[in-house]
């Protein structure tokens, strides 16, 4: 009889998030002190840890389970397989187990040892939607509201996603959307950050995809001008500038910080000349103003 820890070695290496691929695995085991149920007449969730052995080294991956009683047509996709009787999804997939992660982060639920958190509103009754081409999380969006995060490499400790976006939101930060919940469980006695939940923001656009945007249409209208064909990127690239910059200064006041010591500095300039070394061989023009660079590095030593 097959059982869950062997459907979760087969299907985890497969996904997208899988951070070994072409690394031959040791071992795979389900934590499943954190396989706590949320339930519904429906479907039960499981926010199971799996632990991965590959070459001496242990990765982490959080998959959340959908657990029904019968197969679901609709979700064949998103299917693990068949272990004791019980048919197992990922959740994330699931609409109806997606509705119990919201509703376990509004009512603030503790399961087990996950134990859900919430700051701000959380809505209920709202249908989840897939957010499509993360490579490694996975995220949900919840009518137009709010967007939960779910973090697929976990790994002790407190993301850092959580930890930054609540000292600027603390701080009264305008560049960041709002933390609304997260859920948390112990790994290795650290109290591990799972997912979060943030105010969701239908008009944001990344920056990366404004700047192909720009590119794109300049080469459309090769015979014209970027700010004649809309796709003068200069003042959205000057206005994300000084929004990093804002966020850098305000992160400064609001984190503990500290000099770096010799040993510290000199590795961190090495790493800077190596990732200029490397942009400049993938874009020649660059090198006019590698020179002035190289010798701020250089000066570290």
């Amino acid at each position: 009889m097959t059982t869950l820890d062997e459907l979760l070695a087969a299907w985890v290496p497969q996904q997208r998030w899988y951070g070994a691929k072409g690394r031959p695995i040791a071992g795979l085991r389900g934590e499943h002190e954190h396989d706590a149920v949320l339930s519904s007449d429906l479907v039960s969730l499981l926010p199971v840890v799996v632990t991965v052995d590959v070459d001496g080294e242990q990765q982490r991956y959080q998959v959340p389970l959908a657990e029904r009683a019968e197969p679901w047509g609709d979700l064949e996709h998103a299917l693990l397989g068949e272990a004791d009787g019980r048919w197992y999804y990922d959740a994330p997939h699931d609409p109806d187990a997606a509705a119990l992660l919201l509703d376990a982060l509004r009512s603030e639920a503790t399961a087990g040892t996950v134990r859900f958190r919430r700051v701000g509103e959380v809505p209920e009754g709202l249908r989840s939607r897939l957010v499509g081409a993360e490579q490694s999380n996975t995220s949900l969006v919840y009518g137009e509201a709010v967007i939960v995060k779910i973090f697929r490499r976990v790994a002790p400790g407190l993301n850092p996603d959580l930890e930054l976006t609540r000292a600027l939101q603390d701080a009264g930060s305008p560049h960041v959307a709002a933390v609304r919940a997260w859920y948390e469980a112990p790994l290795d006695a650290e109290t591990t950050t799972l997912g979060i939940a943030q105010t969701f923001e239908p008009s944001a656009t990344e920056g990366w995809a404004m700047a192909r945007a720009s590119v794109r249409d300049l080469f459309v209208e090769g015979d014209l001008h970027a700010d004649e064909v809309g796709g003068d990127f200069g003042a959205e690239a000057h206005r994300l500038g000084a929004a990093t910059g804002e966020v850098h200064g305000v992160l400064r006041e609001a984190l503990p910080t500290r000099v770096a010591d010799e040993a510290e500095a000199v590795a961190t300039a090495d790493q800077m000349r190596d990732r200029l070394e490397r942009a400049v061989a993938e874009v020649a023009d660059l090198e006019p103003y590698a020179e002035g660079l190289r010798a701020l590095y250089d000066g570290v030593d």
